[in-house]
């Protein structure tokens, strides 16, 4: 259930329709998946194709990121998005906007 809910969000963000954001749920344990693999952090940020000022502010919870990026983390990580990161959106358009977005989508 939970990835047809990420796909529709997903679908919808890249509509421009909301500004869907992924945060850590546990940057610690994270941070230990990484070195578990065998990667230092810098190493990380390399092999998913993230620079590693950004991979570290997302790593110490300084910066969220897109659902893209989450992708990047999770499939660098082999795990699954949900179990890394927490989803979250905000609205920033009026109704007559969200009407029209939505109109896009069908």
């Amino acid at each position: 259930m939970f990835a047809n809910y990420f796909l529709l969000c997903y679908i919808i963000y890249w509509k421009g329709g909301i500004n869907m954001r992924c945060k850590l749920k546990n940057s610690k344990k994270v941070k230990m998946e990484i070195a578990a693999l065998g990667f230092n952090q810098a190493g990380f940020a390399k092999k998913i194709g993230v620079s590693n000022a950004f991979t570290n502010q997302v790593l110490n919870d300084k910066r969220t990121c897109t659902p893209k990026t989450a992708i990047k983390f999770s499939t660098g990580l082999n795990k699954n998005i949900d179990d890394i990161f927490i989803f979250f959106s905000s609205d920033n358009h009026t109704k007559k906007e969200r009407e029209e977005i939505v109109q896009k989508i069908k």
